[in-house]
């Protein structure tokens, strides 16, 4: 019989976390505790997104009253500590099963995170450029502008991707303001 605490040595907190969640998921696996195919693990993240959503509302919600509270009072309000715990938590959960698919399909997942950093960085970089060159700041851009040369710094590393959800949710935002 292996004890969790003996399977888990070589895990210690010092270790980064992506690495330490795959060892534990790794070494959790060895023994059994393991999830039976891929796709129960995919269920998981989907879960642990709804989840980590909730919390996430929850806050926002907390926030609002908080804020309202503190208009009517005129005394601040803080959020309270157990919540932003709750949604740390959520939060934990969520890049845990993201790094349990990583680990079922074979993908290293502190390789794959650095790629997508690379290439956030990459365009993110090009958009700065761009717009230095014609001597704009890129906090006063419109979003659609944004979107643009985000898509054109996609294009020229070579990948078509889209643009990120953050610069399509402002855009669908201006537009809907346009609409209302």
């Amino acid at each position: 019989m292996v004890i969790l605490g003996n399977a888990m040595d070589g895990s210690g907190h010092s270790m980064q976390a992506l690495e330490r969640a795959r060892r534990l998921q790794e070494q959790a696996a060895s023994v059994g505790l393991d999830w039976p195919e891929c796709d129960t693990v995919w269920t998981r993240i989907n879960e642990e997104l709804a989840e980590a959503k909730a919390a996430s509302e929850d806050i926002s919600v907390l926030g609002s009253r908080l804020a309202a509270r503190s208009l009517r009072e005129g005394s601040p309000g803080k959020a309270h500590d157990s919540t932003n715990t709750l949604l740390m938590e959520e939060l934990g959960n969520l890049l845990f099963a993201v790094v349990d698919v990583c680990r079922t399909l074979d993908v290293d997942p502190s390789l794959a995170l650095q790629k997508a950093n690379d290439k956030f960085q990459y365009c993110f970089t090009q958009v700065q450029r761009e717009l230095c060159l014609e001597g704009r700041l890129i906090g006063l851009e419109a979003p659609e502008r944004l979107k643009k040369l985000w898509t054109e710094a996609r294009r020229s590393e070579g990948r078509p991707d889209p643009v990120p959800l953050w610069l399509a949710e402002e855009e669908e935002a201006d537009v809907r303001g346009n609409l209302a």
